[in-house]
């Protein structure tokens, strides 16, 4: 089980399994928290990871699915994906790409 540390401290038990490895250009795993989320409960999702070769680097694409019905939640993990892809940019030194 991995875990999440948010904003305000404390960790947030987050697990799931494997779903698909075809290395080295994606990885298909299941979400599920292990406390009662306030937008989504304890609801499985699925998590795609892409990568792809790209001139000096490798594009991160990432598809989080399994929101019907929960458009907040949706709304929610869009931004929180936004804002660790910035850190990781950021930490990098990556240039956004089109």
């Amino acid at each position: 089980m991995s875990r999440c540390e948010p904003p305000t401290g404390g960790r947030l038990p987050a697990g799931g399994e494997f779903l698909e490895i075809e290395m080295p250009r994606r990885i298909v795993q299941t979400r599920r928290y292990g406390w009662d989320h306030p937008a989504l409960g304890r609801e499985e999702t699925t998590v795609a990871y892409l990568l792809e070769p790209i001139v000096g680097g490798t594009r991160l694409t990432i598809c989080h699915g399994g929101f019907a019905g929960f458009p907040d939640a949706a709304a929610e993990h869009a931004e929180s994906w936004a804002r660790v892809l910035g850190w990781l940019q950021r930490y990098l030194g990556a240039r956004p790409t089109p």
